[in-house]
């Protein structure tokens, strides 16, 4: 869809807000659906402001008849309800007209700066007379921009170092789902006639149902029920049953049910689970279950066996290093596994004999992967050069061949009764907003069409440093009154900063291609970088003293990991702690505050006594930087069922609440870091969708 002139419209006394895809009035706010508010964007891009069934089908709903009907007309209740609980007379707003569409009587206004990179005419969806000459536009526009993308990446493949075959061509999509809200983790049954996923409904928890793939007038079945999240299903052999993961507060469950007989029955606790992966596979004879466990500061792989009912480790990982995902080769006799150190990823295959054989290293993000059993290849999505790509890896050989691009980070499943491959497309969106922390009021906003997260004040200049791939690159981008300006220009992928007490410097990590993390000091405003000797140390997440003298980072040595510092004037190391932290703020006297990983929680060690004393336990593991010292206090970011808070810690332990937002609002890992004295920096998940699709691989 192309892109809005605004990031906020006016009509009458409501305003629409693009980035939160909310409708306001006064104190009132609602936000509406992902497709929703996508077919309110047509309302505010076309010219007329007149929308058609057909088109709106076709773009909102990738031109699926049978969803989009429904759709469509359910879209259009939505958004008149919204505006009439909102004070509207919504005949003023919305005329229907017959046969043709839905008529938005007043224009609106675009609020704020105009984007750069919006058409300065808005776009104008054609009316059913005018269908064939749009489609033929569209199918002209569509070979023009193919032509062109095949160019540059066979322009750019011949400068990869990687030995990886491009096909000539991307194979269409097919849509299989295409609902309101996030579909993922598609799971295909042996006979190819039915397909499980989860989806996750706004403000609702995540439920498992099946498709029925050869009939599409069958509803969707409910599979799962109660008030869990229910998650990763994976088919037995003979697609009798599902395996699946219930999450009950922070116990994690893995757990079948017989389709038939509707049978429930517990398997093991204690699994691991992260959100978006698909983490269960059952073995090819139908006598086992894979899935990671974690065990203490451990992540590695078991297998459940039905026969016996007992649970067995199947993988090693090193330390510092976690095995978050696995499947099944043909035989049971190989698993290949996703591997987690230190925030880079591998694809490796694990014989019975413990040899590792390694597919894919150094990735900065792997979404997902599958394998298909009879041609011997795993198919993996990994992040390259700011996209995802689908990789197709021969098992034997290790030669990579892409498959195709797509929009986000997708979960992966192969169909072998028609050699079909499905996909779950994520298409995510971040922002960054300065909030006040005396009140509800948002003082600036940094956002663009791509992603933004990980924003970093800068307290002599009162401008912001980011992470974005609106370059089609990681990189780190500074935001002030004169614009937006790249830092690091594609030199590598950037994993976190942090901004010096003093202004002039910002210290970074970037992942290189094929390379892990390394730290550099950069300069301000100019952004000249220098890399910093870490002594074969992988440097994660820096932060800096009080006087800016020093940086902290962790890292991993002699099997052991914790936080070092790095003196800037003398260039020395010295490492402050060995018990698996992962990152460290300092607060008053030079007492560090810090977190584990794989652990909920934040631990003051004492500068003096060199002590170690838990001081708050709602912090979660994957928010191990979510937090900053301001104020001489401790903010942090807790995540409830219902919502996301920003809490501001008490001695007393009666933390207060700051702000709150719904549900996975604030983006995980470093979702907040401070900003002046009266205002914080918090990075928000603006659009977030996600449908499955299929697509032919031979």
């Amino acid at each position: 869809m192309k892109e809005l002139s605004h990031d906020r419209f006016k009509i009458k006394e409501f305003t629409i807000d693009c980035l939160k895809m909310t409708i306001e009035n006064k104190d009132e706010s609602v936000k509406l659906p992902v497709k929703v508010f996508e077919f309110l964007k047509l309302f505010l891009l076309n010219e007329n402001r007149t929308v058609g069934r057909a088109q709106a089908i076709e773009i909102i709903w990738d031109g699926n008849e049978g969803v989009g009907k429904r759709g469509y007309v359910n879209a259009m209740w939505q958004i008149r309800k919204t505006f009439t609980d909102l004070g509207a007379n919504c005949d003023e707003l919305f005329v229907t007209r017959p046969k043709v569409g839905y008529f938005l009587a007043i224009a609106p206004q675009g609020l704020g700066a105009e984007n750069k990179k919006a058409s300065e005419h808005p776009v104008q969806i054609p009316d059913n007379k005018r269908s064939a000459q749009f489609y033929l536009l569209l199918t002209i526009t569509i070979l023009i921009i193919i032509s062109i993308s095949i160019y540059f990446y066979l322009l750019n493949t011949s400068l990869n170092k990687e030995n990886i075959n491009s096909p000539p061509s991307y194979l269409p999509l097919k849509s299989q789902t295409n609902y309101q809200g996030i579909e993922e983790q598609p799971a295909v049954s042996h006979d190819g006639n039915y397909l499980a996923f989860s989806w996750t409904q706004e403000n609702k928890l995540s439920k498992i149902y099946v498709k029925d793939l050869k009939n599409a007038d069958t509803p969707l079945k409910l599979i799962s029920s109660g008030n869990f999240d229910e998650v990763s299903p994976t088919w037995s052999q003979d697609d009798k049953s599902l395996a699946y993961i219930r999450i009950d507060k922070d116990l994690c469950e893995v757990r079948v049910k017989h389709l038939a007989s509707n049978e429930d029955r517990l398997i093991d606790t204690g699994c691991s689970y992260s959100s978006f992966w698909n983490i269960l596979d059952w073995s090819t004879d139908g006598l086992h279950l894979i899935y990671p466990k974690k065990n203490k500061d451990k992540v590695f792989i078991v297998k459940y066996s039905f026969t016996n009912n007992t649970v067995t480790q199947m993988s090693y990982p090193p330390t510092n290093s976690n095995d978050i995902m696995a499947i099944w080769s043909n035989n049971n006799q190989e698993l290949a596994i996703i591997r987690n150190t230190q925030q880079q990823f591998k694809v490796l295959v694990l014989n019975e004999e413990g040899d590792e054989s390694i597919l894919v290293d150094n990735k900065n993000s792997i979404t997902g992967f599958t394998w298909d059993h009879k041609e011997n290849v795993i198919y993996t999505t990994y992040l390259q050069q700011g996209h995802y790509f689908i990789y197709k890896i021969d098992v034997a050989t290790k030669e990579k061949t892409q498959v195709r691009s797509i929009k986000g980070g997708s979960n992966l499943s192969f169909n072998h009764a028609t050699n079909e491959l499905f996909l779950s497309q994520h298409l995510l969106n971040e922002y960054i907003i300065q909030h006040s922390l005396i009140d509800q009021r948002i003082i600036r906003r940094v956002s663009s069409s791509s992603r933004d997260m990980y924003g970093e004040y800068i307290p002599k200049t009162a401008d912001v440093i980011f992470t974005s791939n609106r370059s089609n690159n990681w990189d780190l981008w500074l935001k002030s009154n004169k614009g937006s300006q790249n830092l690091t220009k594609g030199i590598g992928a950037i994993a976190t900063s942090s901004v010096s007490p003093n202004s002039d410097f910002f210290a970074v990590t970037i992942i290189k291609e094929g390379q892990p993390q390394q730290l550099f000091l950069g300069s301000l405003p100019d952004g000249k970088i220098t890399h910093i000797d870490t002594q074969e140390l992988t440097p994660l997440f820096p932060s800096w003293s009080a006087n800016g003298n020093l940086i902290y980072f962790s890292a991993q040595a002699n099997d052991k990991a914790g936080i070092y510092q790095y003196d800037i004037n003398t260039k020395q190391i010295e490492q402050l702690t060995d018990s698996d932290e992962a990152r460290a703020i300092e607060g008053n006297n030079g007492d560090l505050y810090v977190t584990r990983s794989l652990q909920d929680g934040i631990w003051k060690l004492d500068s003096k006594t060199k002590s170690f004393t838990k001081i708050i336990s709602d912090i979660a593991a994957v928010d191990l930087a979510s937090y900053f010292w301001q104020n001489d206090t401790i903010y942090y970011v807790s995540r409830t069922k219902e919502n996301d808070l920003v809490k501001k810690y008490s001695a007393d332990g009666d933390n207060e609440v700051v702000v709150t937002y719904p549900k996975n609002s604030i983006r995980k890992y470093k979702g907040i870091s401070k900003a002046d004295h009266q205002s914080f920096i918090i990075t928000l998940k603006g659009s977030y969708d996600a449908d499955i699709y299929s697509t032919k691989v031979k």
